[in-house]
């Protein structure tokens, strides 16, 4: 996802720059538009294949039966907001900062994944206590 969301600000970029030396109904920048499609194309694929799912596996992996109900609830109600926050902050953030918008994406996405290989435990093979005491030992 970082580096789709870095190759989308490229090809926009590369896109506008072509657009502001041609009149502004052609460019002769016009393959950038279609790369800046497919970049945005796996940016989604990245997206449903990683952190989209999270919520929705990784939950039921480090809480115990009796709260993995509500741990869910919560995963997804946190998951949904982020969803929105991003929905409705990204017209105002692309009307300010144009084809540079994705930048601001590609931030948080780097701080992100540096959190999850910092902070978040691998579970594959582990039981749920083992997880726990993982936790227990990091705090």
């Amino acid at each position: 996802m970082l580096f789709s969301s870095i190759m989308i600000t490229v090809s926009l970029s590369i896109y506008n720059t072509g657009k502001e030396t041609v009149d502004a109904k052609t460019s002769s920048n016009q393959w950038a538009s279609y790369l800046a499609i497919l970049f945005v194309l796996l940016f989604v694929i990245s997206f449903a294949t990683g952190p989209g799912s999270i919520p929705w596996f990784y939950v039921s992996e480090i809480f115990a039966s009796n709260a993995r109900g509500n741990a869910n609830s919560i995963a997804v109600l946190i998951n949904w907001t982020a969803n929105f926050l991003v929905g409705v902050s990204f017209l105002p953030l692309n009307n300010l900062l144009k084809e540079y918008s994705f930048l601001v994406f590609s931030t948080f996405l780097a701080i992100f994944i540096f959190f999850t290989w910092k902070y978040v435990p691998e579970t594959k093979g582990k039981t749920v206590e083992d997880i726990n005491k993982e936790f227990s030992r990091k705090n």
